[in-house]
């Protein structure tokens, strides 16, 4: 892998994280690599300011946090195909990111890319969009959104209890109506998190699934389904 421009990202108000960030830029600038950084949380997402300023393409992304800055980077960075290396500073569980005694040898893991001795893991994403009107119509009312994990489909209103009717159709076939308090899509990764709460079926990673499971539905026939990638 060529290491000619970085992306680096660090967990937002986490000093630990920034000052690994920094460690790894000055390491990679020392190589001779262009390096963007800068912080992501839920109030920072640099990934618009990094993907505009760029005037070469980008060869990976250094995400430095927890599952939720890992998640936030594949959101924003999987449409340009740009690799991801997360570690767990900074954060808590850590389940899409490596550990952070696995990282700390960083001028060792910057070898191991330069010389090909990696490995890329690709797993499974959703893209969801709102429509309106007829099946025939193809243009979205909202932008399209990414997911690496899970997407919900809730009630929005918060003046009123949770529960809602949402019916569900799979390749023009209506497979079954939920009445409770909404709908999780969700990938393999994101099958032992949201999913595995409401009692959804654990896909394993390596797979191409998406699993669709009722929130508290009040019906004892409403249970999970798995589907191929392509329904």
């Amino acid at each position: 892998m060529q290491l000619k421009q970085v992306i680096i990202a660090h967990k937002a108000r986490d000093p630990l994280s920034q000052k690994w960030a920094e460690q790894c830029a000055r390491q990679l600038e020392s190589r001779g690599c262009q390096v963007l950084m800068g912080p992501s949380g839920p109030k920072d997402n640099p990934y618009p300011v990094f993907l505009a300023s760029s005037n070469s393409p980008i060869d990976l992304a250094v995400v430095l946090g927890g599952d939720g800055t890992a998640l936030a980077a594949a959101r924003n960075l999987a449409a340009d195909n740009i690799p991801i290396l997360a570690a767990n500073i900074g954060g808590h569980l850590g389940f899409l990111t490596e550990s952070f005694e696995d990282f700390q040898n960083t001028e060792e893991i910057w070898d191991r890319l330069a010389e090909d001795r990696y490995a890329v893991q690709k797993r499974m994403m959703l893209q969801a969009a709102i429509f309106e009107g007829s099946r025939t119509n193809l243009e979205p009312e909202s932008d399209r959104f990414l997911a690496l994990n899970e997407m919900c489909i809730k009630p929005a209103s918060a003046d009123r209890m949770p529960s809602c009717i949402l019916e569900m159709e799979v390749d023009g076939e209506v497979v079954d109506q939920y009445q409770g308090d909404g709908l999780i899509v969700a990938t393999p990764t994101g099958s032992t998190c949201y999913t595995a709460s409401a009692n959804g079926p654990i896909i394993h990673p390596g797979m191409d699934a998406i699993a669709v499971t009722p929130i508290c539905p009040l019906s004892l026939s409403s249970r999970a389904i798995v589907l191929p990638p392509g329904s």
